[in-house]
């Protein structure tokens, strides 16, 4: 393949991807026979290309819907009534037509796919899908061989259920004109069918003159010992219609030649594949037929799932049910939660394995595996099965030595050689790092819950971050930082479009970047007081006297304008953040700032729902407090021209407020003309399970300001137009920001919306969150007021001291956290965190919390304990 790529021959294929239904290159026919068609499935000769296997089934469907009706046309043209109504989705030109499928199947997730797709929620919830017939899918019993009876019993029942469905949807007047089927349903649990069930479909497809579809996506180029699966189950004669992809390199289908429309563009779109990847495909036929790869799929195979049969028969209350046909199969276990921490040791010795079904573990080697590979495979499986017990169902993270350990100590002593490093908790080896898992210098592995304070969006060194470093694209991004405000790059706009403005906050449309959190809170603030100032003279330049004044900091050039903030804040470190960060005395002890106003924040009762009337009080009081203070600051002669706040004050101990509090906030600061700032430096990005966390406040108008910085790689501020100032550098430093991290940010934007991370935040939170509150019922003197939103959130420990411990604890054991507060422990994955990471977080926290509680020495942490102990 690498030499195809290199061939000059070949370059121009590569480099220029034709519209191939209107101009397909001269040697098209060429390479199509020298791939595509040398490995037709017998009794086929015809095939079409296209992008990807949903799309090669939505078609493979539009070829089974475009010949039915032809068939009903008798040849004739489609007339007047047909062509006009199908343009409104009205019948007779769009027909109410079925395809009858089966339930467990996947055939994509493009809508018509996805009509004929039934095996997971997430491929189809909230997608709108037409009703057509589901048949039940073979589920035999293993052994197969101890079955026989129940297998054949079973599979007559499903053949004859798909008769009958066939004539109950032909009598309500929605015909099935076609049925599709896997050769092997894959992502629904690798569940296999005798070949007599296939035979059978296809008699019934003659039968009732309907397409017989065989989905080869998953199966096809020779991972089951034959090019294609249904080879293996001798049918009378090829099936209509066989999709292909995956292996393939490109999808598409072959066809029997009558469900070739007779019209163009009826199988059409602008690329309709790649001749790119055809070529590649030549060379790989080439090679699966010189290197006899086949035989070597069925060889290898029988080796591998022999040895897998060994290892069934050993650790017969773990493994069941190992099949598969050449190297594709799958072999179950007792539950999702074993299956996927399997994975997860697997893969830390060295293993790479995928999932499917509910509790299977799936293997869909290269043609290449040889038995040298499968004993690899085997002999770390074993040592897994092995090891592996009920009571230690979790990933062994290591723990070499202390933490810190001896070479952290000694970099520390060398840092604290040139600065202050009291703050250094332990330093780390991020070549190594990986994902969910941070190592350190000392080669201790932690699942990492707090994520450099909240700042790693999709994990340590992420593949997609580490190719887009890698691309000589960005090179110069990289190397050459602007004054990006006075000499911005040519793709700047694009940039911004592609990342920041892709994922802008609802009704914000304008964004100016900063190098970081409090550099955005700052230049937020004086957005507000340019914007403030500016209204106030009437849109007329300023005088000389502000001029002359604002020089040495006087009025009426420096105004003595204030912003309002809220007690237990933090915004940043820097003077004008510090002014409105009121969590901590180290922030600000020594630092004159500007007295401004400070309201309380919601202080909630937990459980919520046993004091909703306590708290709706408790928000009511702030709210007046809020708007008591605009007013008598007014009256002073200090006017409040803004209000900054964060969704969840996270430094201050993570303190949450309910939508309606927020809702209050800005009808307060409108009734008033003052400027609402949402802080959402630790919380944008998706950690709440909406991109941004005031989006879940239902908010009348988006807020005037939103910060941003953390896990958006960069910072900066989102705001409303009247924001933007009318001069030159009156928001403005030399860099502004830097392209580098928004062009690590479109990689990362990308990521979350391609694998819908931010559904997978709000799973998992569930999960993460469900099983800490199992905890806080059964640790009630040592957990309380759980909270969070997505997998944002925080428990309290009874004291610091008790807090800092339990965290210095977890970390012993391989699972790094965070504090807030005064004594709460914070949870701030990564978007990435799996429910697999979850259980062994819970499982490490319930050990730790069972240590503190149970022990009998006289140490801080029991006597502290024992103090929040009911005084009997």
């Amino acid at each position: 393949m690498l030499e195809s790529i290199q061939n000059p021959d070949n370059i121009y294929a590569f480099l220029n991807r034709p519209a191939l239904g209107f101009y397909p290159p001269g040697d098209w026919v060429t390479r199509l026979r020298s791939s595509l068609l040398q490995v037709a499935p017998p009794g086929l000769s015809e095939v079409m290309t296209m992008a990807c296997g949903s799309c090669a089934i939505e078609n493979g469907l539009k070829a089974m819907f475009i010949s039915h009706q032809g068939k009903m046309r008798n040849g004739r043209p489609p007339s007047q009534e047909e062509l006009q109504s199908c343009l409104i989705n009205q019948f007779p030109g769009c027909p109410d037509l079925t395809v009858l499928s089966f339930k467990n199947a996947l055939h994509g997730r493009t809508m018509g796919a996805a009509a004929v797709s039934h095996n997971k929620w997430t491929h189809k919830l909230d997608f709108p899908a037409p009703e057509w017939p589901i048949a039940s899918f073979p589920d035999l019993k293993y052994p197969l061989e101890e079955n026989v009876r129940e297998n054949e019993a079973d599979t007559k029942r499903c053949l004859e259920e798909v008769e009958d469905l066939i004539d109950i949807w032909s009598k309500k007047n929605r015909p099935v004109v076609g049925i599709i089927t896997e050769p092997i349903q894959a992502e629904g649990g690798d569940i296999f069918a005798p070949p007599e069930f296939f035979k059978g479909l296809q008699e019934i497809c003659v039968k009732n003159d309907i397409c017989f579809q065989m989905d080869e996506v998953q199966t096809g180029c020779g991972v089951t010992g034959k090019m294609w699966a249904h080879e293996h189950f001798n049918l009378p004669q090829p099936p209509d219609i066989v999709t292909f992809s995956k292996k393939m390199l490109t999808g598409g289908f072959y066809y029997n030649s009558k469900f070739r429309p007779n019209e163009g563009f009826r199988i059409f779109n602008t690329w309709i594949g790649d001749p790119s990847k055809v070529i590649l495909l030549e060379a790989v036929v080439k090679v699966i037929r010189e290197q006899h790869l086949l035989t070597n799929a069925n060889d290898t195979g029988k080796h591998f799932f022999d040895g897998l049969y060994d290892l069934q028969d050993k650790y017969s209350n773990i493994l069941s049910k190992v099949r598969g046909l050449g190297l594709y199969g799958a072999v179950d276990f007792p539950d999702q939660k074993t299956r996927d921490i399997v994975m997860s040791k697997l893969r830390e010795k060295g293993i790479h394995t995928g999932g499917c079904g509910s509790k299977t573990i799936r293997f869909r080697p290269t043609l290449i595996l040889k038995k040298h590979h499968a004993d690899i495979f085997l002999d770390k499986f074993n040592l897994v099965r092995k090891n592996f017990s009920d009571k230690n169902m979790v990933i062994h993270l290591i723990s070499q030595v202390e933490i810190p350990g001896p070479k952290s100590k000694t970099l520390f002593n060398e840092l604290s050689t040139v600065q202050n490093s009291l703050a250094v908790q332990f330093f780390v080896d991020y070549d190594k790092s990986f994902g969910n898992y941070l190592v350190d210098v000392d080669g201790n592995v932690m699942l990492d819950m707090f994520t450099q304070i909240a700042s790693i969006p999709i994990g340590y060194n992420h593949p997609s971050l580490v190719e887009t470093i890698r691309n000589e694209e960005n090179l110069s991004t990289f190397i050459n930082r602007p004054a990006l405000a006075v000499f911005p790059p040519g793709d700047w706009l694009k940039r911004l479009q592609s990342s920041l403005l892709a994922v802008a906050p609802p009704g914000l449309n304008e964004i100016q970047t900063m190098a970081c959190g409090a550099c955005s809170i700052e230049h937020g603030m004086k957005a507000m007081f340019i914007a403030y100032q500016r209204k106030k003279r009437g849109g007329e330049p300023p005088s000389k006297e502000e001029l002359q004044t604002c020089i040495t900091g006087v009025p009426p050039g420096c105004p003595d304008l204030c912003i309002l903030s809220f007690k237990n804040a933090f915004h940043g470190r820097t003077m004008g953040a510090l002014a409105i960060t009121h969590s901590k005395p180290v922030h600000k002890l020594d630092f004159p700032v500007p007295y401004w106003p400070m309201a309380s924040f919601p202080i909630l009762k937990y459980p919520l729902e046993e004091n909703v009337r306590e708290n709706q009080a408790e928000e009511r009081r702030c709210l007046e407090e809020v708007e008591d203070l605009i007013v008598s600051w007014n009256k002073s002669g200090r006017p409040v021209v803004g209000c900054v706040i964060e969704p969840m004050q996270a430094e201050g101990g993570d303190n949450f407020a309910s939508a309606e509090f927020f809702q209050g906030l800005q009808k307060v600061c409108s009734k008033h003309d003052v400027s609402l700032a949402i802080d959402e430096v630790q919380t944008g990005c998706g950690s709440t399970g909406k991109f941004w966390a005031h989006e879940h406040f239902n908010l009348k108008e988006s807020p005037d300001i939103v910060a941003f910085s953390k896990k958006m790689l960069t910072g900066g501020f989102y705001y409303k137009e009247h924001y933007r100032p009318h001069e030159a550098q009156r928001i403005f430093n030399t860099w502004v920001g830097d392209p580098s991290k928004v062009v690590l940010l479109e990689a990362v934007v990308k990521v979350i919306k391609e694998q819908n991370l931010l559904a997978r935040v709000n799973d998992t939170g569930n999960y993460l969150f469900n099983g800490l509150r199992g905890l806080q019922t059964q640790y009630p003197y040592l957990l309380s007021r759980l909270r969070g939103l997505g997998c944002y959130g925080s428990i309290d420990m009874p004291s610091m001291e008790v807090r800092d411990k339990v965290i210095s604890r977890l970390r012993a054991k391989g699972v790094n956290t965070g504090g807030c507060g005064e004594k709460s422990i914070r949870f701030r994955p990564t978007l990435t965190l799996e429910k697999r990471h979850v259980d062994i977080f819970l499982d490490r926290f319930n050990s730790v919390l069972h240590e503190t509680c149970n022990s009998n020495s006289t140490t801080a942490v029991a006597s502290e304990v024992y103090a929040a102990a009911s005084p009997t």
